[in-house]
């Protein structure tokens, strides 16, 4: 893929009582140094703040797309609705008190343009840090402990050996390999196709 490849990606927010983290996550999105992104949050009947400074960036910022619900239709719900409501090529789920590094989807966007060969199959996921209430890091989870470069590994066409990227079956990877993936950290450092998602039906599939 050619550097010109600029796809939308979509960061899906899904949100409940957020408030002491919420604006420092979604400030770490808009400020990417790749900017071709939309930011989709969904409110879960929160109780604080979070709908007013979601509201707030949406205002400012037409990149951010601010959904309230109706009721708390739980977690798996919100996640769902926040993910079937992204219009990019791909989507990141992007928890309410997590934080970007700045050039965190410029790096995703990179590999995608670099080693897929099929953008629908693409799954890109990173390393992510343990931080406390501070900003602080705590640790670092890598992924050798989810050993999930030895599953479904297919081979470069050269026979070369990258052991810092691998290509896999884009659907056995998420199939396989979510529920580690759907777990604190994983989820939010992982970013898929859009195509793939919908051919997977989403999170309400009964592979998660």
């Amino acid at each position: 893929m050619s550097e010109a490849y600029s796809p939308l990606i979509s960061l899906a927010m899904p949100v409940y009582n957020a408030a002491p983290y919420l604006g420092q996550a979604i400030e770490s999105i808009l400020s990417q140094t790749y900017e071709n992104i939309e930011v989709v949050i969904c409110d879960n009947c929160s109780t604080d703040t979070s709908p007013a400074i979601a509201r707030e960036f949406q205002a400012k910022d037409k990149r951010v797309r601010f959904y309230p619900n109706n009721w708390n239709i739980g977690f798996s719900g919100n996640l769902q609705k926040s993910t079937s409501l992204a219009k990019g090529d791909f989507i990141l789920v992007h928890a309410a008190d997590d934080f970007l590094l700045p050039n965190a989807i410029e790096r995703f966007v990179q590999i995608v343009r670099e080693n897929a060969t099929a953008a629908e199959n693409a799954v890109v996921t990173s390393d992510f840090l343990v931080v406390d209430q501070q900003g602080k890091s705590l640790s670092r989870q890598t992924l050798d402990d989810t050993r999930i470069e030895h599953l479904h590994v297919e081979p470069h066409g050269d026979g070369k050996q990258r052991p810092l990227v691998q290509h896999y079956r884009g659907k056995e990877v998420l199939i396989d390999r979510f529920p580690i993936l759907a777990t604190i950290g994983w989820i939010g450092s992982t970013m898929f196709s859009k195509q793939l998602y919908d051919r997977v039906e989403g999170y309400f599939s009964n592979h998660w």
